[in-house]
């Protein structure tokens, strides 16, 4: 791994159904509306992606679908990371042979497991495939948190891991990624609230879900060389926008916000998340036409 893996932003997209099944016409659509707008990844299957209600052939199905779709014009990321380490390496050697650019491994979660036990699930991922490995720590999902430490150790042992999608939403804990950092490991911010500032101090890109709606105004954001009065800006604008599509769990509140926008057909989500309260609709409204996204 000679150059560093994946930078910019990319986007965790959502899985569109329609009747309950996969809707691969909105997906097709979402997909163009990403690459015109230029987002520089995808990702498929994560958490916004609802890959926890999805069954293996689905993960498969939507992932080749996307591969097609996205014609190697970006870095396609496909999420393999479960509860279960032999679950998932099953999955990752499955993604690998559809020639996805990479992989997204969530830390293990409801297991809780210590941290010598992440480096042997990691480990164990790591020797299964050769393509390369993006590690993913969010606590907020998985109620666990990978140490700085614990990652590197992952990445040292196994060359194939270079990268970290970090999404605890401390700024203090990216700087300490971009501080420490191994020579070409790509330290990716998954925080929405604070991805702009986590990149202007070094991090080197995001793994975003607001870029599903303001996808040019996030790439345009991360650019490097981006100054403080940029990123500020970019935050009076786009802030109540940004904590809207938090309103309710991750992906209610976006999902109904691409139906607003006539990106996919419909909202639907899977049991148990439900769609979005009809209390939140006026306000999240207002902040998509205060963001220029609908009118």
């Amino acid at each position: 791994m000679k150059e560093r893996f994946f930078t910019g932003v990319s986007t965790a997209l959502v899985t569109p159904f329609k009747d309950g099944k996969l809707d691969l016409k909105s997906f097709s659509k979402l997909i163009r509306w990403q690459l015109d707008q230029g987002v520089q990844g995808i990702v498929i299957c994560g958490s916004t992606g609802e890959a926890a209600t999805l069954s293996k052939q689905e993960k498969l199905q939507i992932v080749e679908f996307g591969l097609s779709e996205v014609a190697g014009a970006v870095p396609v990321l496909a999420g393999c990371g479960t509860f279960n380490t032999a679950e998932t390496v099953d999955l990752a050697k499955s993604f690998e042979k559809l020639k996805v650019t990479g992989l997204l491994v969530v830390t293990p979660y409801y297991n809780k497991p210590p941290q010598r036990g992440l480096v042997l699930h990691f480990t164990e991922v790591a020797r299964a495939v050769k393509c390369p490995i993006i590690l993913y720590n969010v606590p907020s999902r998985t109620s666990m948190t990978m140490t700085v430490e614990t990652c590197f150790k992952i990445a040292t042992q196994n060359e194939n891991v270079v990268g970290v999608k970090e999404a605890a939403g401390s700024l203090e804990v990216m700087g300490q990624y971009v501080k420490s950092a191994p020579k070409n490991f790509s330290v990716l911010s998954g925080d929405d609230a604070t991805f702009a500032q986590a990149i202007c101090e070094g991090a080197h890109g995001v793994i975003s879900v607001v870029s599903h709606l303001i996808p040019k105004a996030c790439v345009e954001v991360s650019r490097p060389g981006r100054s403080t009065q940029e990123v500020e800006k970019f935050l009076k604008g786009y802030l109540n926008l940004i904590n809207g599509i938090y309103v309710e769990s991750n992906p209610i509140p976006v999902k109904w916000a691409l139906k607003e926008m006539g990106i996919i057909e419909s909202s639907e989500l899977r049991l148990p998340l439900v769609d979005l309260d009809y209390i939140h609709h006026k306000t999240l409204r207002e902040q998509l036409i205060q963001a220029g996204v609908i009118h």
